[in-house]
């Protein structure tokens, strides 16, 4: 069976949080409602200093801010976005880490909890192979503000990877998985080589207890760490 590397974006590959980024950017621009934007920015503000918890509600009060918007003018204005930011934006290994893993014929695969019309021009930037990313629903071309389910995110996202491997012949305990948000654990759990890429606090303890790999994309040059020898399948 065949290798996959399940690669994160915002945090891992990405410096930040792109999903935030894009809606303040929409603010910016009256893409989205000003006043209700203004309300969601705090609630991201208030998770990112960490005196929320509440990420999953916050997703969904930042997704809702993008109802009515055509899907048409939601790709333009996330590719006009992503312009601006990707040269920026991008871990100084991000791009030898994805060829690392081609060149070792690795699938790779960027599993993101952003939206696709963020994280499309960020799979395109570093030539993965697969994208999965959170679909946001639409009726006629016109988005309705809430996500297809289940989404990679959390126990989602490991949920996503299993049918992926399932239905593409990839070996999870062959397979390589990195991410930088102690909500990437239960997908760490399933697969062969988990790597806490730049992690947070929480996710660096994680790693620390269970033996996992902990890898710093913005070094000078990428460690052996990233692909460490193949184990096999029990």
């Amino acid at each position: 069976m065949r290798a996959a590397a399940f690669l994160d974006m915002d945090g891992t590959l990405l410096r930040g949080e792109s999903q935030f980024s894009f809606l303040f950017w929409c603010w910016r621009r009256r893409l989205a409602p000003p006043v209700r934007s203004l309300c969601v920015l705090r609630q991201y503000a208030n998770y990112l200093l960490g005196i929320s918890r509440d990420r999953l509600g916050v997703r969904e009060s930042g997704f809702a801010l993008l109802k009515g918007l055509s899907s048409e003018r939601l790709e333009k204005a996330a590719a006009e976005f992503c312009a601006g930011r990707l040269g920026r934006g991008l871990r100084r290994q991000a791009v030898s880490l994805v060829e690392a893993h081609r060149q070792r014929g690795h699938l790779t695969v960027l599993v993101t909890s952003a939206c696709e019309a963020v994280a499309r021009p960020v799979a395109d930037k570093l030539r993965v192979d697969v994208l999965v990313a959170t679909r946001l629903a639409a009726e006629n071309g016109i988005c309705t503000g809430t996500r297809v389910l289940p989404e990679p995110y959390g126990a989602g996202k490991r949920l996503l990877v299993e049918m992926f491997c399932l239905e593409h012949g990839v070996s999870p305990m062959q397979s390589y998985a990195c991410g930088d948000h102690h909500s990437d654990a239960p997908l760490f759990e399933a697969i062969g080589h988990p790597v806490a890429v730049n992690p947070t606090r929480k996710l660096r303890g994680i790693a620390a207890a269970r033996g996992w790999g902990v890898l710093d994309l913005d070094a000078a040059e990428l460690p052996d760490l990233a692909l460490p020898e193949t184990r096999s399948q029990c």
